[in-house]
């Protein structure tokens, strides 16, 4: 989930992170004369899920957290009766979801300490929804030692590869093609928000390719990666909670979007000439373009280095698929989608590293709270998020279909800003032996029900 950008209090002082820029990154692709190049087609391997109909599924039991659960992977056979079908008491999420036509599920959390997701799998299969595979930021604190609730656990670039070696065998169940329910990889959630480094976003592409490349894993099963970043603009005024890494490599996307942008304003959001977004975008496109000659990495915590994959010359290209988690009205969120000068702008065409990327919202509604906790409003916000994006999806009217779709935010109660389309009834629940809270529609489900039936609708 995103927070608003204008929260953010200056820290580093923007000169001293662009004198860093320029002294140590200039070498390194940051910044770069146009040169002559057409913007390449979108390969169909990364657009074939357009439309995305999607919700953001994270299903915690009322109750939770609490010891018995250990984790917030609800995506196995241990939780049939949350999104299955388990016997009397169960709820039958999935069920829910086809019924609204939803065709996407997002999720967040995978242990491959449990070991049988395959039901889930096979379950969201049957349902025709396709699912994309979180490497959570569970994963990049085990790279930075700081895995709160988890005191024994490793630390270092060798944990967070084992990490995602057993998500990995899972997908792959030991072959070489990714369960048929599986449409993507999703990368950490707002790695700019929560101070993870671009690099370790880019240390899990290469784990995931390594990996590739040991099982022999053919070109036609690889399957594209994500890494949802938030709405933020990160003008230089507000990168008071980026780290000091982050702000380097921010600077040096801001820097790359002015030479395509010239003259337009990165100091503050008055006015707000920055996307959202496409910074924190264009700091993971420069980082995997680095990753092209680095294949070692060790932190502190680790013994030896750790080896990896290189990042390949066409890999922005044919395996990367951008998303962004945006909470703007429908109009403000067309605008972003159409106009040259908003999410498009990022992306010229002068290095095969800043092409124009497939782009999907992997979080997108409204709270309460932004509502005035007037229900209403906040369903007809959201049917107008849906109305204004949804059709763009279907019909490919974006340049070259670019934009997938949406995943509505949020299934149930997740934060206390209250974006939910379900909540629970209090008091009202079954054991299976967790507990399996029964659940009753928020007016905004209507409007994600109504929104996504229609393939063409009138932007508001």
């Amino acid at each position: 989930m995103s927070l608003p950008y204008r929260t953010r209090a200056m820290a580093i002082p923007a000169t001293t992170v662009a004198a860093l820029v320029m002294a140590g990154l200039l070498g390194h692709g940051g910044l770069r004369a146009p040169t002559a190049m057409a913007q390449s087609t979108i390969p169909a391997n990364l657009t074939q899920l357009r439309p995305i109909k999607g919700i953001a599924y994270d299903p915690k039991p009322s109750d939770f957290p609490q010891s018995a659960y250990f984790d917030s992977d609800f995506f196995n056979s241990d939780f049939t009766a949350i999104w299955g079908d388990d016997g009397p008491g169960s709820r039958n999420d999935l069920q829910t979801f086809k019924d609204a036509g939803i065709n996407f599920l997002h999720l967040y959390n995978w242990n491959a300490q449990r070991a049988n997701h395959t039901a889930f799998l096979d379950a969201a299969r049957a349902h025709g929804m396709a699912v994309m595979v979180p490497i959570s930021n569970f994963t990049a604190g085990t790279i930075d030692g700081n895995t709160p609730g988890c005191d024994t656990c490793p630390f270092g670039y060798q944990a967070a590869f084992n990490l995602v070696k057993g998500i990995f065998d899972q997908v792959y169940g030991g072959g070489v093609s990714p369960h048929p329910a599986v449409a993507m990889w999703g990368i950490f959630n707002e790695y700019d928000l929560n101070r993870i480094d671009a690099l370790n976003v880019v240390f899990v592409v290469q784990a995931i390719l390594t990996l590739e490349d040991q099982a022999g894993t053919p070109p036609a099963n690889r399957l594209p990666i994500t890494a949802p970043v938030s709405d933020a603009m990160f003008d230089r005024a507000h990168r008071g909670a980026l780290s000091r890494t982050q702000a380097v490599v921010f600077e040096r996307a801001t820097l790359q979007w002015l030479a395509t942008n010239p003259g337009k304003n990165v100091d503050t959001s008055d006015p707000p000439d920055l996307p959202g977004g496409v910074l924190a975008i264009l700091a993971i496109a420069n980082t995997l373009e680095d990753a092209q000659a680095r294949t070692t990495y060790k932190s502190k915590f680790d013994s030896a280095p750790v080896t990896v994959s290189p990042v390949p010359a066409d890999f922005w290209k044919t395996r990367f698929i951008a998303s962004a988690n945006p909470f703007r009205e429908g109009s403000a969120l067309a605008n972003y989608l159409t106009s040259p000068a908003q999410f498009q702008s990022a992306f010229p065409g002068t290095t095969a590293w800043n092409t124009l990327p497939p782009l999907f919202f992997a979080e997108m509604g409204f709270s309460q709270v932004d509502a005035g906790h007037d229900l209403s409003r906040q369903a007809s916000v959201v049917l107008g998020q849906i109305r204004c994006t949804h059709p763009l999806a279907v019909s490919a009217g974006t340049p070259q279909g670019y934009f997938l779709g949406s995943a509505f935010f949020q299934h149930t109660f997740v934060d206390a800003s209250h974006f939910e389309a379900f909540q629970v009834v209090p008091g009202q629940f079954s054991t299976h032996p967790y507990r399996v809270d029964v659940l009753t529609a928020l007016p905004q489900w209507a409007s994600v029900q109504q929104g996504y039936s229609a393939d063409t609708a009138t932007c508001p």
